[in-house]
Formats: C-alpha cells, structure tokens, sequence
C-alpha cells in the first residue's frame, strides 16, 4: 500500500534542487518531457505528487532521485518523486509540441500544450485524468467539443467521443451538455456545421517563459478561471 502523500510544490522545487546540484557536480544535463500532474501544476491549476516524465532513466540517475525522495519523504513505495510511469499509458509528444516550462543549470523539463494534455489523459482515461480534462476545458475557456475533437484528431490521436463530451459536462455542468446537445442537434438538422476548428485549439500559447520555481505559476490565459488551487 502507498504512503498517504500530500507532497507541495516546495517540496518537489527542493527535490529538483538537490537533483540539479548532484547532476552539475557530474557534469551531466537531464531533460525531461513531463505529462500528468506536472502540466497542471506549472500552470497553477493542482498539486502533484510526483513528476512523471519522458527521460534517460540509468541506474545511477534512479539511485539519485531514490536517495533525495527518501531524504525528503516524497517517494511513493514502489515509485519515486520523479519516474517514467507515464510510458505505460503514453508515447512521449513530438518535441514540435512541447515547450520548456522549468529550468535550473543542469535540468530542463518540458510540457506539451495543454490541448495535447488532454489527448494523453483521454488515452490514459482514469478517474483524475478524467477531472484533470474537466479542469483544463474550464482554464481554457473551451465551449466547442468538436474543435477539441478536431485538435486531438490533428496531433495524431483518437479521441473517444462520449470521454471528451463527459469532460464538457464534468467541466460546466450536464445542464450546459444537454443545452450543446439541443443546438448541435438543430444546427445539423439545419444543415449547419457547429464548431471544429482546430487551428483556433493549436495556436493557444503554453506558458510564455520558463520558470525557475515551482511555487509560482503562471495566470490563466483568459483572466477568469479560478481553480482553488493556489501555488505558495
């Protein structure tokens, strides 16, 4: 059975520094590509546990990250602070669709776009992928389920329908879901095309600039989202 963790962003900033240090005294860089809990937590919309990433995992780096969890008491029994779980459920992004969000001398870490989030946690379909799509329809003001279809669809995936419907209804309510469905269903019947450009998803910007600390984020794009979570 895992630890009950609550572990805060200043514990992963003091994890990260500690891993920085030991890598610059062997003159070694690690970058990562970082999904699940990390994508939401460098935009200040949920803590995460751990860091869950795409990198060059070697048995000293896991002896490392291993001795600095314990250190600080953020390991998981059976999987550390910073780990690769994300490979059983995802291929890693393209580099094309990922962005540095955090950077100190000797580590890099990268995220795709949040609209890509989704698509990997639509993949991944558990319950907190389920809330985290829920949460990121909100920050970015979606409203068109078939354009965040039509996205998905562009970056290489194969988005279930009804999932990505239940993340509209989990996001703004099922009574915003039955209003969608009332006017999709006349627009067709009209012979109109609702929604389903993707290129107004793609061109949505990622954070504009990496940071350096985990306790603070960045403000959502459209100045009016408020998720409840405030990183300290």
């Amino acid at each position: 059975m895992g630890r009950d963790r609550h572990v805060q962003p200043s514990q992963l900033q003091e994890a990260l520094e500690r891993l920085n240090e030991a890598l610059r005294e062997r003159d070694r860089h690690l970058k990562i590509v970082a999904g699940g809990g990390f994508a939401l937590l460098v935009h200040g919309l949920r803590a995460t546990n751990d860091i869950d990433g795409f990198f060059e995992d070697t048995a000293d780096l896991r002896e490392l990250v291993h001795d600095i969890g314990e250190q600080l008491t953020i390991n998981d029994d059976g999987e550390d602070w910073l780990n690769t779980s994300i490979a059983a459920m995802n291929d890693q992004p393209p580099d094309e669709y990922c962005s540095p969000v955090f950077t100190l001398s000797n580590i890099t870490i990268s995220v795709p776009d949040l609209v890509y989030v989704i698509g990997m946690k639509e993949v991944a379909g558990r319950d907190q992928d389920q809330e985290d799509i829920a949460t990121i329809i909100r920050y970015l003001d979606l409203r068109e389920p078939p354009d965040l279809i039509g996205a998905l669809e562009s970056y290489g995936f194969y988005p279930d329908e009804a999932a990505i419907l239940d993340g509209f209804g989990d996001a703004y309510g099922f009574e915003w879901l039955e209003t969608y469905y009332l006017r999709d269903e006349n627009a067709n019947a009209d012979g109109i095309r609702v929604g389903h450009d993707a290129r107004l998803l793609i061109s949505r910007p990622s954070l504009p600039q990496p940071i350096t600390n985990l306790t603070r984020s960045a403000p959502p794009p459209t100045g009016e989202y408020d998720s409840g979570y405030t990183v300290e």
